[in-house]
């Protein structure tokens, strides 16, 4: 990201980071690296809702997008963004969240992240088992959740609305 940076062949660039379980913190860490490069870029100081977007008056530095996983404001990761997807009466998701509970009561649980252990356990018990990306073109994952038409309206503002 860095070398990224600094370098001249890039105009754009699209930053899609999860924030964890502190997204100031993890804000702070990428602010801190654009900062230190010195280019000038005029960088808000907390994650705008609906995605992050800003440029230098350089015009050969490039434009920069943050977008902080699940929705740019809260802690969160890809699979907490991905379950938004989940259409949102699904019969499945007591189920998933029970058989998540029961492990972790008979202290059975062996992953770190639940949100991770939920979305593959989902993923599992469809039609066809399939990873995030086929579930998204296969349709059990739709993107018509607000959070996804933000991240939707977010890449087209930085890449194609400029």
């Amino acid at each position: 990201f860095e070398i990224q940076l600094k370098g001249d062949a890039t105009k754009i660039m699209g930053l899609v980071v999860d924030a964890d379980e502190d997204p100031q913190k993890r804000w702070q860490d990428l602010i801190r690296i654009i900062s230190k490069a010195n280019l000038g870029y005029d960088i808000p100081s907390n994650p705008v809702i609906g995605g992050t977007i800003f440029s230098t008056a350089d015009a050969d530095k490039p434009r920069i997008g943050i977008w902080l996983m699940p929705d740019n404001q809260t802690k969160g990761d890809l699979e907490d963004f991905m379950r938004l997807l989940i259409p949102e009466n699904d019969p499945l998701i007591p189920y998933a969240e029970t058989v998540l509970d029961s492990i972790e009561q008979a202290d059975l649980k062996r992953y770190e992240k639940r949100s991770k252990a939920f979305l593959s356990t989902w993923l599992a018990w469809q039609k066809r088992p399939l990873p995030m990306g086929q579930a998204i073109t296969e349709k059990a994952l739709v993107g018509d959740s607000p959070t996804a038409q933000q991240f939707i309206v977010w890449l087209n503002n930085l890449f194609i609305h400029m």
